[in-house]
This record gives structure tokens, sequence and C-alpha cells, in this order.
């Protein structure tokens, strides 16, 4: 589900809080937050809902994979 690696998931993620006025805190893998008043809850359903739960579990194997070399 990376929005990281998915340049357009990013901005449309980046966009969505700051419409929100709310501060982005991202890492690699999470999205940073005290409370869930500080997340855009829509924005995020909507970020994971945009990845299918194959092409997901596919990402995640592939950097299983990836970890064992």
């Amino acid at each position: 589900m990376s929005v990281y690696q998915n340049p357009k998931r990013l901005a449309a993620l980046k966009d969505a809080f700051k419409k929100a006025g709310k501060k982005l805190d991202i890492g690699k893998s999470r999205v940073r937050f005290r409370t869930l008043d500080d997340l855009p809850l829509h924005s995020i359903g909507a970020a994971v809902a945009g990845v299918p739960v194959d092409r997901f579990s596919e990402f995640v194997e592939k950097s299983r994979r990836n970890r064992k070399k």
C-alpha cells in the first residue's frame, strides 16, 4: 500500500492533509499521529482502499523475498 512509492497517491495524500489543515508526518511505512483528530480519515481510507488486496499481497511477498537475499 505504500503511498511513499507511488507519487500520485503520495501527492493526493499530501493534498488531502493540506486541505484538511492537518500536518502530514510520514515515513516509509507509516503515517505518524497522536490522535485520530490529527488524521483526515476519509483520505486515509481512500489510500487504503486504493490498493486491491491481491496487489498488496504481491507487494508484501516481494518485499519479504528481497530481505532474504
